[in-house]
């Protein structure tokens, strides 16, 4: 671990950015369907980004998610605002295999701003950069065997995956 409390280096990372309009936040004042659509873009968004060829996601048994807020302009902000874009792109990882269930037993989450580092704009927009860092905690490729070689039939039932598409 190191000083600042988080393993040597991430198993995992991916930078998701978009325009700053399509982030959620708690501050949001769209209507809810319009909120529901984008949680439901952003769940698929990490789903599929997690099960990308080339980089695919590590199956784990508990990690430590830090998730950092980078914004293209400078300003005073709270990263804490935009946990609901962070959560449905957890629940995307969480779908494809990252880990089994995204409660406190098998995942820390940390949302942290970094106001000395910006995201870059995108097409001469103001956009936001969320920079998943995913640290294994304990389990990772030893969980992933458990799966592989688990009889079928066994006592243990897990709940089955549900496609991102479903909601």
């Amino acid at each position: 671990m190191s000083s600042v409390g988080r393993p040597a280096g991430p198993v995992w990372s991916r930078d998701f950015t978009m325009l700053a309009t399509e982030a959620l936040s708690l501050n949001d004042r769209r209507p809810r369907m319009r909120v529901a659509a984008r949680a439901r873009e952003l769940r698929t968004l990490g789903y599929f980004e997690a099960r990308r060829s080339g980089d695919p996601a590590p199956r784990l048994e508990r990690a430590l998610i830090v998730v950092t807020v980078l914004f293209s302009t400078r300003g005073r902000r709270d990263p804490h605002n935009f946990a609901p874009t962070v959560k449905p792109i957890v629940d995307g990882l969480v779908a494809s295999g990252l880990l089994p269930d995204d409660d406190s037993r098998h995942l820390d989450l940390r949302i942290e701003g970094r106001p000395e580092e910006l995201s870059e704009r995108v097409a001469g927009r103001a956009a936001t950069t969320f920079r998943f860092d995913v640290y294994d905690l304990g389990g990772g490729q030893a969980m992933s065997d458990a799966r592989e070689t688990a009889p079928t039939g066994s006592a243990v039932r897990r709940r089955p995956r549900r496609s991102p598409v479903a909601g």
